[in-house]
């Protein structure tokens, strides 16, 4: 097998595994009663098209009735953001369209799970730069913030105070 074989192959696992954890986060959530609902893999057209182009990981209603939208990566490479850019844009645009509002979040590892032990300091490092300049007024985003699961375990937790 190839290098760049075990390499996408291994990638594809851990994104798998990050949506895995992600997924029993969110059960637990629900059954905590801090989450109404979640969806995996939601699809969504653009207004004025049929096609469901835009494919971020995970659709939550809150408690108290608020969408978050959450896509996942584990990897903090600027072409991954710029990607996810595209998701967030027209995820917003097609739930604008319906007269509602959503806070979109591009979600990694904590810090002691991201990359590996080679990699784990320049994708930390990848993570605070793509931060840093997301949460820049002088940077047009369409990501509300790029957060960490711990992150994201806060956000749902303060419903409350959203």
């Amino acid at each position: 097998m190839s290098n760049s074989t075990e390499s996408n192959s291994s990638k594809s696992l851990n994104g798998n595994q990050l949506n895995k954890k992600i997924g029993i986060l969110l059960e637990n959530f629900k059954q905590q009663n801090l989450i109404k609902n979640y969806h995996f893999e939601p699809r969504y057209n653009y207004p004025g098209c049929e096609f469901k182009q835009f494919s971020p990981d995970y659709e939550i209603t809150l408690s108290n009735g608020d969408i978050i939208i959450i896509d996942n990566t584990t990897t903090a490479r600027h072409d991954r953001f710029k990607q996810k850019q595209w998701d967030a844009y027209g995820t917003k645009s097609h739930f604008k369209g319906k007269n509602k509002e959503v806070k979109y979040y591009i979600v990694l590892p904590n810090n002691d799970e991201i990359g590996n032990e080679n990699s784990r300091e320049k994708e930390i490092n990848g993570f605070l730069h793509e931060k840093k300049k997301n949460d820049d007024k002088n940077y047009y985003s369409c990501v509300d913030d790029i957060i960490q699961i711990s992150d994201l375990i806060n956000i749902i937790s303060n419903t409350k105070n959203i």
